[in-house]
């Protein structure tokens, strides 16, 4: 079942967007109840680009790109709530960050994907082969 989205850059300065990620990546488990918005806000702000995507005025996902701003963009802390799983949310995203992103002229997007999550990228992208993450830390 596929739901009307509408995708929002989201600013550092807006609290209502520090807010709902926070809530949002809290009900996905990827951070404590009750973390600090203004470290939420200095991560939407060291980032690239951040997007909202919202179902009835509610956060429904939200994703950081980090990028050097010429050629390479990647996306990093996607997330669904828990919520909307399973509605083509994450594939949506995907795509209008993509096309958003190739429009500004990059010519590599990346992900690193859980594999809990692999389906979904799989459905708007490729495996990069001979490819894999290093943790450094």
């Amino acid at each position: 079942m596929k739901t009307e989205l509408d995708f929002r850059i989201l600013s550092p300065d807006s609290a209502d967007a520090c807010k709902s990620v926070a809530e949002l990546e809290a009900a996905a488990g990827w951070i404590k109840p009750g973390e600090s918005y203004e470290e939420i806000a200095a991560i939407l702000k060291n980032s690239f680009l951040c997007v909202g995507a919202y179902v009835g005025g509610e956060m429904a996902g939200f994703v950081r790109v980090l990028s050097d701003g010429v050629d390479i963009a990647y996306f990093v802390d996607f997330t669904v709530s828990p919520k909307y799983r399973k509605r083509g949310i994450g594939s949506q995203m995907c795509r209008f960050l993509i096309g958003h992103l190739k429009g500004m002229g990059f010519s590599e997007i990346l992900c690193i994907s859980t594999p809990e999550a692999k389906g979904v990228y799989s459905k708007v992208g490729e495996p990069l082969g001979g490819c894999f993450p290093i943790r450094f830390m």
